[in-house]
């Protein structure tokens, strides 16, 4: 189905974009895709799921962020797909 389910994208910087890319290789047809927070925006297209997360401003740095993409197919079933980082503040 999913090439991979978690991708970890390591160390990041507040406020910066960063792009990750979830390829699908199953029959079900994706209906749509939602996620845990505005700082993580879901794109479909075709058979990959495009994400652009932009980690936000916390008053403890680093912190460990993890989060999710939701994906909902036609027939009635979902995939939870993840990201991973470690989030720094920009010094």
């Amino acid at each position: 189905m999913w090439d991979k389910k978690i991708i970890d994208i390591g160390d990041v910087e507040v406020d910066e974009n960063y792009k990750v890319v979830f390829n699908y290789n199953g029959k079900l047809e994706v209906k749509s895709v939602t996620s845990s927070c505005g700082c993580t925006k879901p794109k479909v297209m075709g058979n990959k799921i495009s994400v652009t997360y932009s980690p936000k401003t916390s008053n403890k740095y680093p912190y460990n962020s993890v989060r999710y993409v939701s994906v909902f197919h036609k027939n009635g079933e979902f995939s939870k797909l993840l990201i991973k980082s470690i989030v720094h503040e920009v010094i």
